[in-house]
């Protein structure tokens, strides 16, 4: 967040739709939001724009920085083959991500590849952005293995584990310690920072159940002590010591975000409703969506000023009031095919962008 000039950089991107926020209003009369963002200290995290993937333990994709304000592409990677979960950046700006060739990159703002390393040589499902932490190393986690790397690309650790990680993305909490599930186990692991097992947090479901935690990832409380976790048909709300504190019945098949204050936001299919709670499981409210589908594995995201993004449809926009009221909504042009298939992410000036999965990478200017 120190570097000035910072290009706001989303990944995979063909297409980038901008919401223009309105006009501040001028000094004596502004009104304090009570619903207004504000960043969380994560101090197992890099002092960075954008250390994980969405950005931030609590998935939300809001970013606390000046983004791309006019969408235009400056210059592209090609043909590197780059994961669907994103990428991460350091304090200096460089791009990292990984590849399902077993492939880990990284760029500066100029689209020159600094380095890559070959870690492993095939990885099964979708390759996981990398995480930078706070001694600026950078956490790769790639098929059955865990690689912690410097700044060059040299490795620190490595440790290779008997399963397949699950997991779509892996998290981390304030200590270091990190959080996934393994194919063929239940529940969700805690790792330490060296990658050895702490303990395995297990929710009281049937096997079945427990195939969504790897789809679905975990999330963290802005205060770091408890994390969430969904299955097709709940919600829970453990301890980061594993002791389950509430379960929330729902059916989703979308991950769940955190805001700065604590609430949860998810998609009930059930009954075709959005839905907010409150840090104590309760329902605080919830909207009637009628008939529209939220598009599978896609994660609602916050704007700075407290409004919930849905992705409707594949192409279509939705804003919600911090309180459950409907801000608007924007159809996006079209080719024929979903417009928004990926990860949406807003910025300090809640200016929104989405991408396209291409195997490339871009980068957009900030504009004037």
């Amino acid at each position: 967040m120190k570097r000035e000039k910072f290009l706001f950089i989303t990944t995979l991107l063909v297409s980038l739709f901008i919401v223009a926020c309105p006009k501040p209003p001028e000094e004596d009369d502004v009104i304090v939001n009570p619903y207004e963002q504000h960043p969380i200290d994560w101090p197992s995290l890099a002092d960075s724009p954008w250390p994980m993937y969405k950005g931030n333990p609590l998935n939300n994709g809001l970013s606390f920085i000046e983004g791309p304000t006019e969408g235009v592409v400056e210059w592209v990677l090609d043909s590197i083959g780059i994961g669907g979960y994103g990428i991460s950046v350091d304090s200096e700006g460089n791009i990292y991500f990984a590849n399902n060739n077993g492939e880990v990159f990284c760029c500066n703002l100029d689209g020159e590849i600094l380095w890559k390393k070959q870690l492993v040589q095939t990885v099964a499902g979708e390759s996981r952005a990398p995480i930078i932490l706070a001694d600026n190393s950078i956490a790769v986690f790639l098929d059955k293995s865990y690689f912690q790397l410097d700044q060059m690309g040299n490795i620190i650790r490595e440790v290779i584990y008997s399963n397949q990680i699950n997991s779509s993305v892996v998290t981390l909490d304030k200590n270091g310690n990190y959080y996934l599930s393994f194919s063929g186990e239940l529940g969700i692991s805690s790792l330490n920072n060296e990658g050895n097992l702490n303990l395995v947090i297990d929710a009281p479901d049937s096997l079945e159940e427990h195939v969504y935690s790897g789809v679905f990832p975990p999330i963290f409380s802005p205060d770091g002590n408890f994390i969430y976790t969904n299955t097709r048909n709940h919600v829970y709300k453990f301890s980061i010591a594993g002791e389950l504190i509430w379960t929330y019945d729902t059916n989703t098949r979308s991950s769940i975000i955190s805001d700065s204050f604590g609430k949860i936001y998810l998609w009930n299919e059930a009954d075709s409703t959005f839905i907010c709670l409150t840090p104590d499981g309760n329902r605080d409210w919830a909207f009637d969506l009628g008939d529209r589908d939220i598009y599978e594995g896609i994660a609602p995201s916050i704007t700075f000023e407290g409004n919930i993004l849905i992705a409707l449809d594949g192409n279509s926009l939705m804003s919600l009031s911090p309180t459950g009221e409907l801000n608007w909504e924007i159809v996006l042009p079209t080719d024929g095919g979903s417009v928004i298939v990926s990860a949406i992410v807003s910025d300090i000036n809640s200016n929104i962008g989405s991408v396209k999965i291409t195997g490339s990478l871009f980068k957009t200017s900030k504009g004037i």
